[in-house]
């Protein structure tokens, strides 16, 4: 029965190869279309959730026309950390600004080592939720201390 089946199948889709061909790529387009979708669906609702409470951290962005062209960038003014702050208190627990990846020249004794890291203000442990290993998330009120991880730690 189901040789059968595509034996007549085959033979239609030789005698009306137009419509074969129509039918065929109008599938292909739309399950390539229907992928896209539900991988662009499944990107917006599993977005970072590294950190525990994922749903209470915003990234702010800024973006800016230049020469009439768009681009939106993660960077922002230092000021908007204060008027977050002071204007917007009741909607963010905490507020911290942090600096691009660059690199840094760590050293103890006569041993240097190369690292890019980031400058960031002292809620940031607090807000990613870090597991601490040694100290506590409070590190960063001191403006002299910094935050590694384990294995620049062992380096």
């Amino acid at each position: 029965m189901l040789r059968n089946f595509f034996k007549i199948a085959f033979r239609n889709m030789k005698k009306s190869k137009g419509y074969t061909l129509i039918n065929v790529l109008g599938l292909a387009v739309g399950l390539a279309v229907s992928m896209l979708i539900a991988f662009w669906i499944n990107d917006e609702i599993t977005y970072d959730q590294t950190f525990s409470n994922y749903s209470r951290i915003a990234q702010l962005k800024t973006t800016q026309v230049f020469n009439e062209k768009i681009s939106t960038h993660t960077a922002v003014s230092i000021p908007m950390a204060s008027e977050l702050r002071n204007k917007y208190a009741s909607d963010f627990k905490e507020v911290s600004l942090g600096s691009w990846n660059f690199g840094h020249v760590l050293a103890s004794g006569d041993k240097k080592i190369n690292i890019q890291g980031m400058a960031a203000e002292a809620p940031l442990p607090r807000i990613l939720s870090l597991k601490m290993l040694q100290g506590s998330r409070d590190v960063l009120d001191d403006p002299s201390s910094i935050l590694i991880n384990r294995s620049l730690a062992t380096t």
